[in-house]
């Protein structure tokens, strides 16, 4: 795995920050994430939408120091594991659609993440309100907040 991410065959020269890592929709794995979260504690971008990474692989995002772009759409991501992410304090893009985050969730996300400037997510019917009271309160934020099961 050293020569496919950071071209080299020895662990001397690892770079502890990186450009990007993942790639949407593409075949990530727990294994990969952990080796990348061995020696890497920053990186601008991070695509795990609808990868492989399980909800136990997404706790190793907590051994990342830095992270501005986070795509985890279709990914494993709730309520009961969203500390997994809470620390990063230079989010900027979070994309969460098509996770089980309820409302109470993207509450926290905006509140703990006063830099975001943009949320993708969904929230159901019942909640169709919310985005509004969210834009109000969070405007620096550009909220694309769909509602799931509407027509």
């Amino acid at each position: 795995m050293l020569q496919t991410y950071f071209h080299t065959r020895s662990n001397k020269n690892i770079p502890s920050h990186l450009p990007q890592f993942g790639a949407p929709d593409g075949d990530t794995t727990d294994e990969e994430l952990f080796f990348i979260t061995k020696y890497v504690t920053a990186i601008d971008k991070v695509f795990l939408r609808n990868s492989f990474v399980t909800e136990e692989g997404l706790q190793l995002l907590k051994k990342l120091q830095k992270v501005n772009y986070l795509d985890l759409r279709g990914m494993p991501l709730h309520d009961g594991n969203l500390d997994c992410i809470l620390h990063f304090e230079s989010l900027e893009y979070l994309d969460v659609q098509y996770t089980r985050l309820s409302p109470q969730g993207i509450g926290q996300v905006l509140n703990t993440f006063r830099g975001l400037r943009t949320l993708l997510a969904q929230v159901g019917p019942e909640d169709a309100s919310l985005p509004g009271v969210w834009e109000a309160a969070f405007p620096h934020c550009d909220l694309m907040v769909g509602i799931t099961g509407s027509s």
